[in-house]
């Protein structure tokens, strides 16, 4: 196949290029013709798949993956799946937004596809610091707060019990 890279490089850095490969393309492996661009690492290479390395400090991205397909954007296949890791103060793991505004789909969807044997936890979170450890919102209406110690609060932000419940409601209705 033909390779073509328009820009300049010079030593290990590439500035202002454009990789042009017409066809499908394959690092450490043979094109798979399900996929653009292919790329493997075996054990045996003793290295990594893919590093982005972006020192900008500005509201720019890393990674963007633009997809109009009607399956997921991005998949990932793996023992551990994904892990992010933040070193920001002022930034977050994942932000997860819609501008879809009539969609009918859940905006994020949790599955465990096991065959029913096993007996690994679904979701857990872990909070190492001092904040809250979890807050559901409803609009700008927090509804649900789990706060560090484990205190849960239903319509309370700030609980001082195990369970506490606010309801302006009158009466509270237990079923079972």
């Amino acid at each position: 196949g033909n390779l073509t890279v328009k820009g300049y490089v010079t030593g290990s850095s590439i500035r202002g290029a454009e990789l042009s490969i017409p066809g499908n393309a394959g690092i450490g492996v043979a094109p798979d013709t399900s996929y653009k661009l292919n790329i493997k690492a075996v054990d045996s290479d003793n290295i990594g798949g893919v590093f982005i390395n972006l020192d900008e400090t500005g509201a720019k991205k890393a990674l963007v993956v633009d997809s109009e397909a009607t399956s997921q954007a991005v998949q990932i296949y793996g023992k551990k799946g994904l892990a992010i890791q933040c070193e920001s103060t002022s930034g977050f793991g994942i932000f997860v937004s819609r501008e879809d505004l009539d969609s009918t789909s859940a905006l994020v969807e949790i599955e465990d596809s096991d065959d029913g044997s096993g007996t690994a936890t679904a979701l857990k979170v872990k909070q190492s610091g001092g904040g809250d450890i979890l807050n559901l919102l409803d609009g700008g209406t927090e509804v649900l707060t789990v706060i560090n110690g484990g205190n849960v609060g239903i319509g309370v932000s700030d609980p001082d019990s195990p369970l506490e419940i606010y309801n302006t409601a009158t009466q509270l209705k237990l079923s079972y």
